[in-house]
């Protein structure tokens, strides 16, 4: 199974991948996490992501 990561040191706190995520399985509180119940892997955080901090491992 596919897991998305935020690497904290690339990411800038911007909010965009919370924003754009259709599943709500980004919460964006001091640091954006991605809650994998939710998640559907369908790539768009990483896509609009301007720091490329997100990954699928």
């Amino acid at each position: 199974m596919a897991i998305v990561k935020i690497d904290e040191d690339k990411c800038s706190v911007c909010g965009i991948c919370h924003l754009v995520c259709n599943f709500d399985a980004i919460k964006s509180w001091t640091r954006p996490y991605i809650d994998m119940n939710k998640c559907t892997v369908c790539k768009v955080c990483l896509e609009f992501c301007p720091t490329d901090a997100i990954k699928i491992e």
